[in-house]
């Protein structure tokens, strides 16, 4: 009897530790079974935010093109309401989150493949030394000459061009104005400040605007103070065509708080889309 009693006890124990460990790997699948479904529940939301910030950037910039294609329509001569030399016009969506939307007219721009090389001289010279800027104005004309410029981002390839002064210099750059010149009242502020101080006077560089028209329109949307969405277009106008605009260029990315900018390059953040703004609505411009 005492040998069936520790064989007993011994199958008990055995019994137990069985049990023991089976509720332990089921323990182990649950959790990973809820990880799994946790991350995927919040890749799903990441999409799902995702695709509504870039949804909202689209307004933003089917907006800008409205009120464009609205200022084009005035007769000639008549005063402008839109301005588009990048200064960003902030504005709220109720309930969905708010924008902010920039228009620069690419004339307002230096064409890389067209820009005159003492203009392109003279804006390099606003951030780089005398020398520095001659360099690469004769680094500019030579690649031109050669293949032309395909991306504004290729400027960055030449010889002299750090990261610091493209950043600062690329927002002023584009392929799309084919003037060797600018118009003057689509310049960015800062810059036309500068060229304006400049011997001889910027308004040697600055011409009328052109007849086809051509903008990019960035949208930062804000869908939430964590989250957001950044666009990026340049579109063709043309009031004339069947099609009123077409674009050029589209690339988007999602932000986050601390976002600042592609590239490095300086814009709009969340933070500043915080708090009351004005109807999103095309006559707010």
């Amino acid at each position: 009897m005492p040998a069936l009693r520790s064989r007993a006890g011994r199958t008990g124990g055995f019994s137990i530790l069985t049990v023991v460990l089976s509720l332990a790997l089921l323990a182990s699948i649950t959790i990973g079974f809820t990880a799994v479904v946790n991350n995927r529940t919040a890749r799903v939301s990441n999409t799902i935010q995702a695709a509504r910030g870039a949804l909202l950037a689209e307004a933003g910039v089917e907006i800008a093109v409205a009120r464009l294609l609205g200022d084009l329509a005035r007769p000639e001569g008549a005063a402008r309401r839109v301005k588009a030399d990048a200064t960003p016009f902030l504005c709220g969506l109720e309930g969905e989150g708010a924008l902010a939307i920039s228009i620069q007219d690419a004339a307002g721009q230096l064409d890389l493949n067209e820009v005159s090389p003492d203009l392109l001289r003279a804006v390099l010279g606003v951030f780089a030394t005398a020398d520095e800027a001659a360099a690469i104005t004769s680094a500019v004309v030579a690649r031109r000459t050669a293949t032309p410029f395909r991306l504004v981002e290729e400027l960055a390839a030449l010889p002299g061009v750090g990261a610091e002064l493209y950043t600062a210099v690329s927002p002023h750059l584009t392929l799309y104005s084919g003037y060797t010149g600018l118009a003057q009242e689509n310049v960015a502020p800062a810059l036309r400040a500068r060229l304006a101080a400049i011997d001889p006077p910027g308004a040697s560089f600055f011409g009328s605007l052109p007849t086809d028209r051509v903008f990019a329109v960035n949208v930062v949307a804000r869908i939430s103070a964590q989250r957001g969405y950044r666009l990026e277009t340049i579109v063709h106008l043309d009031p004339e065509d069947p099609r009123p605009y077409r674009p050029l260029r589209w690339r988007g990315q999602g932000m986050r708080a601390a976002s600042t900018g592609r590239g490095g390059r300086p814009g709009m953040t969340l933070r500043d889309l915080a708090g009351p703004l004005p109807p999103c609505v095309v006559t707010a411009f």
